[in-house]
């Protein structure tokens, strides 16, 4: 959480793999990994990551999450057509 906040994605992300490593159903590492993955720009993984975490508590309602990763997937399309 703290390299996060730092913006030290790259450190948060080793973080997030030890946590899983030791619980792989660790609902707070999965969303956590999919913010991340949506800071890199990493927009399919931090998708399939909000779909893990949402497998893992169905009721903490990840499609959101999922939406905003597909919409910022979206718009970077867009963006690069544009600059063609």
């Amino acid at each position: 959480m703290l390299r996060y906040l730092m913006q030290q994605y790259q450190g948060s992300l080793e973080d997030i793999d030890e946590t899983l490593r030791i619980e792989p159903r660790h609902f707070g590492a999965l969303s956590g990994r999919g913010l991340v993955e949506l800071k890199l720009e990493r927009y399919d993984d931090a998708v399939a990551s909000f779909q893990a975490a949402g497998k893992v508590n169905p009721f903490m309602g990840q499609e959101k999450n999922v939406a905003v990763a597909l919409s910022a997937k979206h718009r970077k399309q867009q963006q690069e057509m544009v600059r063609g």
